[in-house]
């Protein structure tokens, strides 16, 4: 058989051009393989960095919140501190005066900050006879379980009558001597270590067992006073008797009427008080606040009374800069915020006006 050597050599030539043809492509391949992992790997850089930029700026995000929230609270606290310096100068300067003659004071932070009307029965259960005398002078059968359901009672209505009463202590303060001549006891009590007590509870009592359920009823010209023991509502629930609580009408008659018998002169009045015109009302006598809801703040701001359902009322005793009211409730120190009450829905925010002649 003949071979035919030139199409061979033909062949042969052909096969080694696209033998190295396919080298060629598989050097292309390879560095188009060696390429795509290096790009890859770029992109793996890449997708770490930006992950490393991304966290670090989620550490930077946070850290502004944080400073954020950090400022905020020396902001509350440059607010709280100069408040507090303002109000321990003032305070510093009625303690020397209350110190130097003698008497403790009506609002006193280390001490009772004004009444409150839970405390009678506690006085009345540690076997206080002054206490038991008192109520006893209008309601002489009551018994001792009958007497502790009735300051049960001023404990669950009572507010507006220590408000009223503080005002009182006030304006007694550094005139012991007239206040034991007209009320029949002490202003105030000394314990065993020495330190001296207002006598809160004693005219809270007699205020309450003397006017509570009073009310004022007139024809044309004629007024004359009625008691109203229907006010006062059995608690199915609780099986206690349960007062109905003060409108503003009720503290003007019954503090006004309470005021006349001591012959005491005293006005109660409606006014129209803001942070702004505090100061003005406040030099013309004491200031008593009624709100609903009852949201009372500490001196931070924080929430720590939150009761949505009932009112309250309190004795003002100042303002600070942030536009919170300072009041005295349960015998301490609390803030009403008016921002906070004002625009809720059945809300109210009144106050009135207890001058002395």
């Amino acid at each position: 058989m003949k071979v035919n050597t030139d199409t061979l050599t033909y062949s042969t030539k052909d096969l080694h051009t696209i033998y190295n043809e396919f080298l060629k492509l598989e050097e292309s391949l390879s560095s188009v393989r060696i390429s795509i992992s290096y790009n890859f790997s770029i992109k793996q850089q890449i997708d770490a960095q930006l992950e490393e930029v991304d966290n670090m700026m989620t550490i930077i995000e946070n850290g502004i919140l944080k400073m954020e929230e950090s400022l905020k609270t020396a902001s509350k606290m440059y607010q709280y501190n100069e408040n507090n310096i303002v109000d321990y100068y003032l305070m510093l300067d009625q303690m020397v005066k209350a110190a130097e003659k003698g008497y403790p004071l009506t609002f006193d932070p280390n001490n009772e900050y004004g009444g409150d009307q839970g405390s009678p029965k506690n006085t009345y259960s540690n076997g206080d006879k002054t206490l038991e005398d008192i109520i006893k002078k209008y309601y002489p059968n009551l018994t001792n379980t009958q007497i502790r359901d009735y300051l049960d009672k001023l404990n669950s209505e009572g507010c507006g009558y220590v408000a009223l009463v503080n005002t009182l202590f006030k304006q007694y303060e550094g005139k012991e001597d007239e206040f034991e001549k007209n009320f029949g006891f002490p202003m105030y009590s000394i314990d065993s270590s020495g330190k001296k007590h207002l006598n809160f509870d004693y005219v809270v009592a007699d205020f309450y067992a003397s006017e509570d359920n009073h009310n004022d009823k007139n024809f044309l010209f004629i007024h004359w006073d009625e008691k109203d023991d229907s006010e006062d509502k059995y608690n199915e629930k609780t099986k206690v008797v349960e007062g109905n609580g003060t409108t503003s009408e009720d503290r003007e008659y019954r503090w006004e009427r309470y005021l006349e018998n001591h012959n005491i002169k005293g006005k109660v009045e409606d006014v129209k008080i803001t942070i702004d015109n505090y100061d003005k009302y406040s030099k013309k006598g004491d200031v008593v606040i009624a709100i609903r809801p009852v949201q009372l703040e500490n001196e931070f701001g924080e929430t720590v009374v939150n009761d949505k359902t009932n009112g309250h009322a309190m004795t003002v005793t100042g303002v600070t800069k942030d536009g919170r009211y300072i009041v005295s409730s349960w015998g301490e120190k609390y803030y009403v915020n008016p921002d906070k009450i004002e625009n809720q829905k059945d809300s109210y925010f009144d106050f009135q006006l207890v001058s002395y002649k």
